[in-house]
């Protein structure tokens, strides 16, 4: 049987500690560069709370296309029986 030395538990310790600092220098080196001056606010109106300001402009966003429905229900001059007719027939 072998036996486990002092420094097994540490290796795997130090290298997610490693990866978590380096994580995180990461994202700080990318907000500092992300370059916006105005990074915008959150405002209340009429009930409705909007982002004013900030980085983003409406040409930057894509227009999500609408989605066409198919008419269901009856055609131009036909009738629905009502419940009553309906089962009666």
């Amino acid at each position: 049987m072998t036996r486990l030395g002092r420094g097994t538990g540490t290796a795997p310790l130090v290298a997610s500690l490693a990866a978590a600092v380096a994580l995180a220098g990461a994202a700080v080196f990318t907000v500092a560069r992300a370059g916006c001056a105005d990074p915008g606010r959150y405002v209340s109106r009429d009930g409705v709370v909007e982002l004013v300001g900030g980085c983003v402009e409406q040409g930057d966003l894509r227009e999500v296309p609408r989605l066409e429905y198919s008419r269901v229900g009856p055609r131009q001059g036909e009738t629905i029986p009502n419940s009553s007719n309906f089962y009666d027939q």
